[in-house]
């Protein structure tokens, strides 16, 4: 049995390609499949020299460095599916913190609008007693903490009472 009886069927053109470049060169390497008398196709590096007129060919099994190389590869694929999952993680994560704050904005508006809303006359957009009644209590927790004269004056706007009280006008509020 010949070498080239060895080397798989589609591979016999380009191993004959090789020992043709030998003839030039003092060493050729190749890396080809042989198959095994029980028909296994093995991965193997082809190291060849030329003395004359005579082959010297040495055969390096690759089956392992075969199985590292897949098992490499295998992972780097893996790590890379661990990597794109990852990125889309930030991804989402960063688009729910941006919903977040755009909702927060939302929740705040409303709060506002809230709280205007109850310190404003819907008719009449003047202020309401509840405003009145918090900024009296305000201004009298000013008063005691800063002594000065503070004076409250009450005006009917809507000229259903023309009289004015002028006890409201003339007396200061004294806490």
């Amino acid at each position: 049995m010949g070498f080239l009886d060895l080397v798989d069927l589609e591979e016999i053109s380009r191993v004959q390609d090789g020992f043709e470049a030998l003839k030039g060169h003092p060493e050729a390497r190749l890396k080809t499949r042989v198959v095994s008398r029980w028909g296994e196709r093995i991965p193997v590096e082809m190291i060849g020299h030329f003395r004359g007129e005579v082959f010297l060919i040495l055969l390096k099994d690759l089956r392992e460095a075969t199985r590292f190389e897949e098992a490499c590869e295998k992972k780097k694929k893996e790590l890379t599916e661990k990597i794109r999952e990852r990125d889309q993680y930030g991804r989402e994560l960063q688009a729910m913190k941006d919903l977040y704050k755009e909702k927060m904005k939302e929740i705040e508006a409303m709060r506002e609008e809230a709280l205007l809303l109850s310190h404003v006359d819907d008719l009449t957009g003047i202020y309401n007693h509840r405003f009145f009644i918090q900024q009296l209590t305000l201004e009298i927790g000013r008063r005691k903490r800063y002594p000065a004269p503070l004076s409250l004056l009450m005006i009917d706007v809507d000229f259903s009472n023309t009289t004015m009280t002028p006890m409201a006008i003339s007396q200061g509020i004294r806490s």
